[in-house]
């Protein structure tokens, strides 16, 4: 999700804003996974344009690939700032937070996100997961099957569902949700493999 929306950004920005060649070039070696050389680039971009919410974005996205979690917050901290009413900065900070294990700060931002809308099956999973690791599991069941219905490719609400379902009890619901994240792991295996 965030090289795709990082290249869609730069399209937006287009070549009159100076910064926008900072921000391509970030994004680029974001996608061949040259992290460093990206924030470089990305810092350039802020250094050129301080009030560009989204080169804040990119950088902390190019710190989250890197497990800098603490100087990916800080990124979206200022990109929240120069746009509060962002829910994919809203949603990607609450993951962020997760990550570093503060669910109750993943799901004020998280939950700001839902409410800001679009509907986003990544943001309902992100906040599917933070109930889990709070140990709300309905509340967890709600979003992750929320995210499904969004995306019913996306292997890993299920899983995350299943082990919800096995927290309370609810083994058939759990076994299959299992079966398909088993299913869609063949068939993605399948569709991999040299014929």
């Amino acid at each position: 999700m965030g090289i795709l929306l990082a290249l869609a950004l730069s399209l937006v920005w287009g070549c009159s804003n100076p910064a926008s060649k900072h921000i391509e070039r970030g994004n680029s070696y974001r996608s061949q996974g040259q992290l460093q050389e990206s924030v470089v680039e990305f810092s350039k971009a802020i250094e050129l344009a301080p009030d560009m919410a989204q080169a804040y974005y990119l950088r902390s996205c190019a710190y989250g690939d890197m497990k800098e979690w603490d100087l990916a917050v800080a990124d979206m901290d200022k990109a929240i700032e120069l746009e509060s009413d962002n829910s994919t900065f809203l949603g990607y900070r609450g993951a962020l937070y997760s990550k570093r294990g503060q669910h109750m700060l993943a799901l004020r931002d998280l939950d700001k996100a839902v409410a800001l809308g679009p509907p986003n099956a990544w943001i309902y999973f992100k906040r599917g997961a933070a109930h889990f690791y709070m140990l709300t599991f309905d509340l967890a069941i709600a979003d992750l099957s929320k995210a499904i219905e969004m995306d019913p490719t996306l292997v890993e609400a299920y899983n995350l569902r299943a082990q919800s379902y096995s927290r309370i009890g609810q083994h058939d619901l759990a076994y299959a949700d299992w079966g398909k994240v088993l299913d869609m792991t063949i068939e993605a295996e399948k569709n991999k493999s040299p014929r």
